[in-house]
């Protein structure tokens, strides 16, 4: 009796390891499909943001007196040190730190009017920050980084750190309307 009961028991736990190493097969197969289809729609994409984003990042531009403080600083990061996307770029940004007449009102003022008359709309945080203010147009993302002002100055000015990210895996209509609706 106990023979019959411990081969049941090894039927059970060979079966399960089989059904478990079957699972993971199949994980893997579609994780490569998965990986087999992304990486040239990702690689079109980058390629195209590459073309577009110097041209985008100059078209967004500063106010009229603004002064750059640093290069235009292209950066193309990959998918992270670990997974399936280790190693593929899929992601590029350009940022820069400019120093602007005016306070942070005027500036922000001044950045709402012209993204907006460009289609560009305001990306709503899940926390909101009073660090920045984030626009968004398709997979782009504009950050206007408030990084201090000078309001007591003569003339009064601020400095900020602009940064246009491009990435494969944006949602960002969707992240913006979820924040929102919280």
């Amino acid at each position: 009796m106990k023979t019959a009961f411990c081969s049941r028991a090894s039927l059970r736990t060979g079966g399960t390891s089989l059904v478990l190493l079957s699972l993971g097969l199949c994980v893997l197969l579609y994780q490569q499909h998965y990986i087999e289809h992304h990486r040239p729609l990702i690689q079109a994409g980058l390629a195209a943001a590459e073309q577009e984003g110097n041209a985008l990042f100059e078209n967004i531009g500063a106010p009229p007196g603004a002064t750059p403080l640093s290069a235009v600083e292209k950066k193309v990061q990959s998918g992270g040190s670990r997974g399936m996307w280790r190693g593929t770029p899929c992601s590029v940004s350009w940022s820069r730190t400019w120093d602007i007449p005016g306070n942070h009102p005027e500036m922000l003022a001044w950045y709402e009017k012209h993204l907006l008359a460009d289609g560009w709309k305001l990306y709503v945080q899940r926390i909101p920050s009073n660090l920045k203010t984030l626009y968004w147009k398709g997979n782009w993302l504009f950050t206007l980084g408030h990084n201090v002002s000078f309001p007591t100055d003569r003339p009064p000015h601020a400095r900020l750190q602009l940064r246009l990210d491009w990435d494969y895996w944006y949602r960002l209509e969707e992240t913006s309307a979820e924040h929102a609706g919280k």
